[in-house]
């Protein structure tokens, strides 16, 4: 059925108008219209023969393919003269040769051999004369065009038809057994290859025959008996391939270049032996059959696409011959861009050098991308300056910047730290980076300043850095941030980095920076701590200040990591820089705040105060933040009192400052106040009837913030400060208040001021209690009768704060007012009740005695307090009385121990032993020079008395001895 219905269709095809179909098993093949002949008659003429061999794969009917052929054989001379006229001419005679032998017609094989040209007697037999089949090349009388004749001839006496005929020949290989040959056959047919193996080399004769005989072995791929043959024995499939010829048609190079593809021959290493003769490639196979026959077909189009397989090896092996380079090259020069980028993705990949011509001839495409991926595969895997620097005026940036890229020796565009392995650079690859740096594409600008960056080679041009650290696009200046390099030269691309507006910029100059003052370089790791000496290089504190006045960012807050801006102000320059760029952010200001004082705790205020201009530094103050919260209004108080008498001096003017708070300019006061005495005082008291004071309201500034300012400063004439201001006219009472508080904290109030105080006609006593107890703490002596009566009859006023100074001074008017606060305090208790106690226990007499006894019966809370009260009076009276007893003691040992001196002289020896002991007795240390002598007396008994006696005062602490009876 399927016999029948092929060879139908082939005679339509014959005899049918031109496009009628051929059909065979699901392919179709037709016969081409006159259109498709004119275009392509050689891709069109080989189609119609591979039909026609497949369709005796498929129907296995001779005859009609035999038709088919010579139908092509007929169309193919009857054309005009074309390209690759021959090359189908062979392929026809291969087909017929193939069909010959495998239908069993030996000796129409070799006459199939020797023609080229139509045989009319065969043609005949073939063709139906009722098609009017009109030819004239091989018809009775038809002359021959002279070019086809000599191309015939020639064709008939080259290679190819040579390798046909040797491959056709009889007698080509020994004769294997038929029985091995059918099983090997059966084995590569069902893919057994382990089977096979099992035979080993036995197999290889089968295997040979099965090559070169007609039929299902010819066109099977993978299956083809060739691969099994190659995979048992690499040097006899090449010699077989060799024998049966390099060129024997188009089947047959398929069927050897499927071989190289399937078979393992070119990727086992061991297979790849150097030339001995050192020549050029300077690797080649054991086998150089595989070459020759590359090299053989390499013109031939679409062969190396075909084989690029193979060629991999080649390249890998640095095998490539100048034949296979010149025609790689061809394709990648030539006009089909995707088989050139094709080509190129194809060696780029391998390791060998042998490429690199190609890759060289690659870079004169016409191509962009051709180029661009030639100029990466001689920059990575192919590294070739100088054929890559032969396009250093390619017209694509792309290629450009690859050329750039090659002489930093890096396979990507990132920075990466330069190394001693980078490639050494050239004066011609020096002039090409110059170049390269002035190019007109920003892209290739910024692969220059990559390779500028990363080649350790290359840090001495520092002139093209500098340049290019100025290019206007980011991306070019980025790299050069990173440069390395000494100190000097990389500090002097920073200064000129930290004017630059980019916050990326910015924070890399930072972050470089901060390396330099951690590590102690500019490549070195961030630590925690401050190298030595960092601050006293001119360059970096050049680039630092440069970079701190940079508006972009916050820099200054950046340096309080691990008190980096804490060391970076004991530097004058840096001082001056961050006190004038502080105020633009009030997070800069707070830590200018904090810093500025560390340094002057550790160098002193004078220093570090004392040489930066007073304007700033009101501008400084000026920008505190916000004191509405305690800790901002702490911070700036922790200033001043850091800043001494320069930072009072620069802020004094601003106490007038109306635009300021109340708060502020409170804190400005304090440090007029401590550090600046009478040159402040007519400031202080210009600004002392402003309305804003009495609306302050700041109770915890009394103890906590201008009580800081105030114990560091010296207070200069507090006391005139205090007269003048309780004199003024208008004064405000909370300013008044303030200033005798934080004076009065570091001076003692004078006596007289504190007179004046407690006289004055005060109303709110709860925000005057510290300053009333600044008075009560100034006096020296009782106050009058006036003033006490007045205290004492006020009855909201804080005795509870005045407790203490009321103790000191032990007036007995004031006791019972202190009964009477405990008795109404009884139910609370707390720190003003305890101090009330111990003002009543200061007194130390029988009325005090009796107060505390009162209270700890009354109040439980307070009874522990009353308790420990009484019992410090009572321990200091009995020590008073022990001590009075101790004088009265002594007096009376003296006078026993200078009776009992004379009778150390007694005649009788009791009498001289008793002495000695009651001297020991009595301790009589200075007695013991009489006792030495006594142990010389010729009494045993004076002498072994005055032995206890000095070994008693010896063993006595000191002192012990002195109490009478000890």
């Amino acid at each position: 059925m399927r016999t029948t219905l092929a060879a139908s269709l082939l005679s339509l095809a014959l005899l049918a108008p031109p496009h009628a179909p051929l059909a065979a098993q699901g392919r179709t093949a037709r016969v081409a219209s006159q259109d498709e002949l004119a275009r392509a008659p050689a891709d069109v003429l080989l189609a119609e023969v591979a039909a026609a061999r497949l369709a005796l794969d498929v129907a296995h009917d001779a005859k009609l393919v035999e038709a088919q052929l010579n139908m092509s054989w007929v169309r193919t001379v009857n054309l005009p003269a074309f390209d690759r006229q021959i090359d189908v001419l062979i392929a026809i005679m291969e087909a017929r040769a193939d069909l010959f032998a495998r239908s069993g017609q030996p000796e129409r094989v070799a006459q199939a051999l020797t023609e080229l040209l139509p045989n009319p007697a065969e043609l005949a037999k073939t063709l139906d004369p009722e098609a009017k089949v009109r030819f004239a090349v091989g018809t009775p009388g038809a002359a021959t065009p002279p070019a086809l004749a000599a191309a015939v001839e020639a064709a008939l006496a080259g290679p190819k038809v040579a390798a046909l005929r040797a491959r056709y020949a009889p007698n080509q290989v020994a004769r294997a057994d038929e029985k091995l040959v059918t099983l090997v056959g059966d084995y590569i047919q069902q893919g057994h290859y382990d089977s096979l193996q099992t035979l080993g080399q036995s197999a290889a004769p089968a295997l040979e025959e099965l090559i070169v005989r007609a039929g299902k072995f010819g066109q099977q791929g993978s299956f083809d008996p060739l691969v099994y043959l190659a995979g048992l024995s690499p040097s006899r499939a090449a010699t077989v391939v060799e024998r049966l010829g390099l060129d024997g048609g188009a089947e047959w190079t398929s069927r050897v270049v499927m071989l190289l593809i399937a078979s393992e021959l070119l990727k086992d290493d061991s297979a790849w032996v150097p030339d001995p003769a050192g020549g050029d490639p300077a690797f080649r196979h054991a086998s150089d059959v595989w070459l020759r026959f590359l090299e053989l077909h390499a013109p031939e189009p679409g062969f190396l696409v075909q084989s690029l397989g193979p060629l991999q090896h080649f390249v890998r092996h640095d095998a490539l011959s100048p034949a296979l380079r010149a025609a790689l090259g061809a394709l990648v020069r030539g006009d089909d861009q995707g088989l050139a980028t094709r080509v190129v993705e194809t060696i780029r990949t391998c390791d060998g050098k042998s490429a690199r011509a190609v890759l060289r001839i690659g870079m004169e495409s016409k191509f962009t991308k051709v180029r661009q991926d030639c100029a990466r595969a001689l920059r990575s895997g192919h590294r070739d300056v100088e054929g890559l620097l032969a396009k250093l005026r390619d017209p694509d940036e792309s290629v450009r910047a690859e050329v750039a890229s090659v002489l930093a020796g890096r396979s990507d565009n990132n920075f990466t730290p330069p190394k001693r392995s980078d490639p050494e650079i050239g004066e011609r690859e020096l002039q090409a980076l110059r170049e390269l740096a002035r190019d007109s594409s920003s892209r290739v600008r910024s692969v220059t300043a990559h390779v500028l960056a990363s080649n350790v080679n290359l840090l001495a041009e520092q002139e093209l850095a500098l340049a290019l650290i100025r290019d206007p696009v980011l991306e070019v200046r980025m790299p050069l941030v990173d440069r390395g390099g000494d100190a000097a030269a990389v500090l002097q691309l920073l200064e000129i980095a930290a004017t630059q507006p980019e916050p990326a910029i910015v924070s890399r100059v930072q972050s470089r920076l901060r390396n330099f003052v951690t590590s102690g370089d500019l490549s070195g790791t961030s630590s925690n701590r401050v190298q030595p000496d960092v601050l006293s290089q001119p360059g970096f504190v050049r680039a630092l200040t440069v970079q701190l006045r940079n508006p972009v960012d916050a820099p200054l807050q950046e340096w309080t990591n691990y008190g980096l801006l804490d060391e970076l102000m004991k530097e004058a320059a840096v001082r001056a820089v961050a006190v004038e760029v502080a105020p633009r952010n009030g997070k800069e200001v707070a830590a200018v705040f904090t810093a500025l004082g560390k340094a002057a705790e550790e160098l002193g205020a004078a220093r570090v105060f004392g040489d930066l201009p007073p304007e700033q530094l009101r501008t400084l103050a000026k920008a505190a933040p916000p004191t509405q919260g305690r800790a901002e209004y702490e911070l700036l108080s922790q200033f001043l009192s850091r800043g001494g008498q320069p930072l009072a001096a620069a802020v004094e003017p601003l106490i007038a400052d109306a635009a300021l708070s109340a708060d502020q300019r409170l804190l400005f006061v304090a440090a007029a106040t401590a550090w600046l005495g009478k040159p402040a005082h007519a400031n202080i008291l210009a600004v002392a009837a402003d309305p804003a004071w009495t609306a302050l309201g700041r109770p915890e500034f009394d103890s906590n913030l201008g009580a800081r300012i105030a114990d560091r400063g010296t207070c200069a004439d507090a006391g005139e400060l205090q007269r003048k201001l309780l004199a003024a006219n208008g004064a405000q009472p909370d300013l008044v208040r303030a200033i005798l508080v934080l004076t009065a904290k570091r001076v003692a109030m004078p006596d007289d001021v504190a007179r004046k105080v407690l006289q004055l006609p005060f109303t709110e006593h709860g925000r005057w209690e510290r300053a009333l107890g600044a008075a009560f703490d100034g006096l020296r002596a009782p106050l009058d009768d006036a003033t006490a009566q007045r205290l004492l009859t006020d009855e909201v006023f804080p005795f509870a704060v005045v407790s203490g100074a009321i103790g000191r001074l032990r007036d007995p008017r004031f006791l019972p007012r202190l009964r009477a606060g405990l008795l109404i305090a009884r139910r609370q208790g707390g720190e003003q009740a305890e101090r009330s106690i111990d003002a009543v226990v200061n007194y130390l007499n029988d009325d005090a005695v009796e107060i505390l006894l009162e209270i700890a019966a009354q109040n439980a809370d307070m009874r522990a307090n009353c308790l420990v009260g009484l019992a410090t009076i009572r321990s200091l009276r009995e020590e008073k009385d022990r001590w009075n007893g101790r004088a009265t003691s002594e007096v009376a040992r003296a006078k026993a121990l200078d009776e009992l001196v004379p009778l150390l002289d007694s005649s009788d020896d009791k009498v001289r032993a008793g002495a000695a002991t009651s001297i020991g007795s009595l301790g009589g240390v200075e007695h013991s020079p009489r006792l030495v002598k006594l142990l010389q007396d010729k009494s045993p008994l004076v002498r072994e008395a005055a032995q206890k006696a000095i070994d008693r005062l010896a063993a006595a602490p000191t002192g012990a001895g002195r109490e009478p009876g000890k």
